[in-house]
């Protein structure tokens, strides 16, 4: 449900909005065709790069963050804010490795190539501009749509392919996020022994992981200036359990 929304629907909202405000290929139905798969190619890629560091990373707050810093620099080095043959050498790798890239260039292509733009100013003979000329200046090959397209796709594949190796080997689990648990699974405790009892005196299950239950009965939290936040608060939190 999650690919069929992120990668399907979403970007078919987005390019039903978006794209009669560009009106390149107006009366056209392959170039739209193209531009909505390349969205969706960006979008399948974007979040299979995220799934994957979100389950290298120890918390979901810290996936969050690492997702979002690389998705910047991404599409800072995807070559529309700044041409590739513009951008340091010893980083042009990142042109090649982010998806934001192939699928700029793919769009791009496609709608601009064969396109006459008629420049028409006041007191100047109007001039026919090819599209292929803004192509040239981005460093793109107008011809090359379809490989950029290829390239776009393999990405894609790649990330949710890779995004899955931590998944398959365990690398993480949810319930051993934290330090503290970790240690504990590295004493692989026995079910029922105390010796490694952990805090709130609960007992380890099978795979080692303690059950803490922590309650709290007529709570009551007064802020300095005399303002309750809580009175009477009552409530229980345990382990691996989620909370409302």
């Amino acid at each position: 449900s999650y690919i069929w929304w992120s990668c399907l629907v979403s970007p078919a909202v987005f390019v039903a909005l978006a794209y009669p405000m560009v009106g390149y290929s107006e009366g056209s139905f392959g170039k739209p065709v193209f531009f909505y798969l390349c969205i969706c190619g960006i979008a399948t890629a974007s979040s299979g790069l995220c799934l994957l560091l979100l389950s290298l990373t120890s918390s979901l707050g810290a996936g969050v963050s690492t997702s979002s810093i690389v998705l910047t620099v991404l599409l800072m080095y995807s070559g529309f804010l700044r041409p590739a043959g513009a951008i340091h050498p010893l980083l042009r790798w990142l042109v090649y490795a982010s998806p934001y890239s192939h699928g700029f260039q793919a769009m791009v292509s496609s709608e601009l190539r064969g396109l006459d733009t008629k420049i028409d100013a006041d007191g100047y003979d109007a001039v026919d501009v090819r599209g292929d000329i803004w192509l040239v200046q981005f460093n793109i090959d107008p011809s090359g749509s379809n490989k950029y397209a290829a390239a776009l796709a393999i990405i894609a594949v790649v990330m949710w392919a890779l995004a899955f190796v931590p998944v398959q080997l365990q690398l993480y689990n949810g319930g051993l996020r934290c330090p503290t648990c970790r240690r504990l699974k590295d004493t692989k405790q026995e079910p029922g022994n105390k010796k490694y009892e952990g805090l709130g005196g609960g007992q380890a299950n099978e795979d080692g992981i303690f059950n803490h239950v922590f309650s709290w009965d007529n709570l009551t939290v007064t802020l300095p200036n005399g303002k309750p936040v809580f009175q009477g608060f009552t409530g229980m939190a345990q382990s691996q359990r989620a909370l409302a």
